[in-house]
């Protein structure tokens, strides 16, 4: 059905709006999304901007499929153009996330976004991951897992045949990819 919807609004060459839930159908048919909650604009972009560079936590968590993967911490130290996090689950890890403003204070609770295509084994920076389940999909498999402190997490992966339930994956990513969040939700920038 959303191939047909595509090709009658091609074809049309009109504007449409058309209102779901489904955020699946939402980046797939849309030229601009606008996201609401509880009746206010959360943001307007075209799709990919909205998955690229969201505005909040909301937006973040509603955009992309599988769901972003969220982290709770704190900031353990201000460096430039950087803020160095540490997070719950993972306190003998210190990561570098770059901001591009202003760097919270030392101790600020933060939020860290990270899409579960972004994690690969090996990387910039790395996460411990214990690996709990898999969806193979074929070309693609889904490894869940979770953090010491219970998070769950999804790692998107081409090369996941080899991994095994139980095990522990380095999942490492690249902080340019890591979305900084302030704990009421607002991206940090």
């Amino acid at each position: 059905m959303r191939v047909e919807i595509a090709r009658l609004h091609k074809e049309l060459k009109t504007t449409v709006i058309y209102v779901t839930h489904d955020q699946v159908e939402a980046m797939t048919l849309a030229d601009k999304i606008v996201v609401l909650r509880a009746g206010a604009v959360e943001q307007v972009g075209a799709p990919l901007e909205l998955y690229d560079d969201p505005a909040n936590l909301f937006v973040a968590g509603f955009i992309g499929a599988p769901r972003i993967n969220v982290f709770t911490g704190q900031v353990s130290a201000r460096l430039p153009g950087a803020a160095e996090v540490t997070l719950d689950g993972f306190a003998d890890r210190r990561l570098s996330v770059p901001v591009k403003g202003e760097v919270p204070a030392e101790g600020t609770e933060i939020r860290l976004g990270i899409r579960p295509e972004h994690l690969t084994e090996g990387g910039a920076e790395t996460l411990p991951i214990e690996i709990d389940m898999f969806e193979h999909l074929g070309g693609e498999t889904f490894a869940y897992g979770r953090s010491r402190s219970g998070e769950t997490i999804i790692v998107s992966t081409r090369n996941g045949r080899h991994l095994k339930a139980g095990q522990v994956l380095e999942a490492g990513f690249d902080p340019q990819k890591a979305l900084l969040f302030a704990a009421s939700g607002e991206r940090i920038r």
